[in-house]
């Protein structure tokens, strides 16, 4: 018989405690959702195009990746550059 869950736990299944508490006290908020959001941009092969209207994420990030280019919607040519990704 295979054991199994019925839920998958995200952080469980891709990183550990000690690498979530970490980003935690490099300015990621503890919201679930944000943990997984930085499960998904630490391991994905690319650069990811996030949607950060808080603006929470990219604080993090900042301290994490070098160089991070920001394009926000208030810059002119925003649209054109996501659909380009």
């Amino acid at each position: 018989e295979i054991e199994f869950s019925h839920e998958l736990h995200v952080p469980k299944f891709f990183t550990t405690q000690n690498e979530i508490s970490s980003w935690f006290l490099q300015g990621l908020p503890c919201d679930e959702f944000s943990i997984q959001n930085g499960i998904l941009t630490w391991y994905c092969s690319k650069p990811p195009v996030l949607i950060d209207p808080q603006e929470q994420c990219v604080t993090w990030l900042r301290g994490k990746l070098d160089p991070l280019v920001v394009h926000g919607a208030a810059y002119e040519h925003s649209m054109h550059k996501i659909e380009s990704s």
